[in-house]
């Protein structure tokens, strides 16, 4: 299944209330979305900036699911390519 990337303003939240949207988005489902699954949620609590790395069927699915939890991404990516010590693959 493809993978995504959102890019996550969090206009200056509790490193309390941060945890409280990490919890929704890593346990909850999204009836709008279902398919769509978590993978990793990295925050930057100092730049304000949440980033979400998930899976899901397309980037209109993976826009459903962000809406599901009241986040609006200032970017939404799909993920073609990845490289790890010095391998690279493609991604779907």
């Amino acid at each position: 299944m493809p993978r995504y990337i959102a890019l996550i303003p969090l206009a200056c939240l509790t490193k309390q209330a941060v945890k409280g949207i990490l919890v929704n988005v890593e346990t909850q489902p999204a009836p709008e979305a279902p398919s769509v699954k978590h993978i990793r949620s990295l925050a930057d609590l100092t730049e304000n900036m949440l980033v979400l790395e998930f899976e899901g069927p397309s980037k209109e699915e993976a826009a459903k699911w962000l809406t599901h939890f009241n986040l609006r991404p200032s970017l939404l990516l799909r993920i073609e390519l990845e490289s790890q010590q010095g391998v690279s693959k493609e991604i779907f």
